[in-house]
């Protein structure tokens, strides 16, 4: 009998802990959601200035169904 009481003990305590750190977790998401709201505002007439003295990298499509297509692209729904 003591054994058992032993393992509920242990159960308990691993149940208030971990809802301990999701309570925890949860007000620490929440917090960051709600510090995140800045409005930002644009003058009238503003310039947007882009700064292009470094090199743009290209940006590579991963198709996961690769394997069955033979590398290649699915066909699309083309208009043509």
């Amino acid at each position: 009998m003591r054994q058992f009481f032993k393992y509920v003990l242990a159960t308990l305590t691993g149940l208030v802990l971990f809802a301990l750190v999701g309570v925890v977790l949860l007000v620490a998401l929440i917090a960051a959601a709600a510090s995140s709201d800045k409005e930002v505002t644009v003058a009238s007439n503003s310039v947007l200035e882009l700064k292009l003295d470094k090199p743009i990298g290209e940006r590579e499509f991963n198709n996961p169904l690769s394997g069955f297509t033979g590398g290649r692209a699915a066909p699309s729904a083309s208009t043509s």
